[in-house]
């Protein structure tokens, strides 16, 4: 969720990314968000714009700019959909260039419903991403490369805590 745009509303942060993504309004027929950022769908994120009540649904046209951007970075990093959003559109075109170096505040969230929540609230929008696959996770730790920050959500979480932490 993205939210202390400024005057940056979702009509205009999707103009914002324009050279990196091409948005469609997604059709009247959704009624469950999850449906747009299935692994299969043929568009890559889904951005939730309150004041409208509706999604956009987006498809990323220059994925090759990251071997420039992140140049130091493994191939299987650049790849992923995570990767894209975070370094292209948000650090470079939105942050760098249109919000002169402020960083707007990002919130994370796994459930959709709350995301929507948030942007709501805080008047700005919500970005939905595919899941990250665990050939993607695979492919960039082989690479030994770090995933992107919330890149990967996994429940159950495996109860860890106890068996590195002493309880005494």
């Amino acid at each position: 969720m993205l939210s202390s745009l400024g005057r940056i509303g979702p009509n205009e942060l999707m103009r914002l990314w324009s050279p990196a993504c091409s948005f469609a309004p997604a059709g009247p027929s959704v009624r469950d968000a999850a449906e747009l950022v299935r692994p299969d769908a043929r568009h890559d994120i889904a951005i939730y714009a309150p004041t409208e009540n509706r999604y956009h649904v987006g498809t990323f046209t220059n994925r090759g700019i990251l071997a420039k951007l992140s140049a130091d970075r493994s191939e299987a990093w650049r790849s992923l959909d995570l990767a894209y959003l975070h370094r292209y559109m948000l650090d470079e075109l939105l942050i760098a260039g249109a919000m002169k170096g402020k960083a707007p505040s990002i919130g994370y969230t796994p459930l959709i419903e709350e995301a929507e929540r948030m942007a709501r609230e805080a008047l700005g929008v919500a970005i939905l991403v595919k899941p990250t696959a665990m050939a993607e996770l695979r492919a960039v730790a082989e690479a030994h490369d770090f995933m992107p920050q919330k890149s990967t959500y996994f429940y159950p979480k495996l109860a860890t805590g106890l068996a590195i932490h002493p309880l005494a």
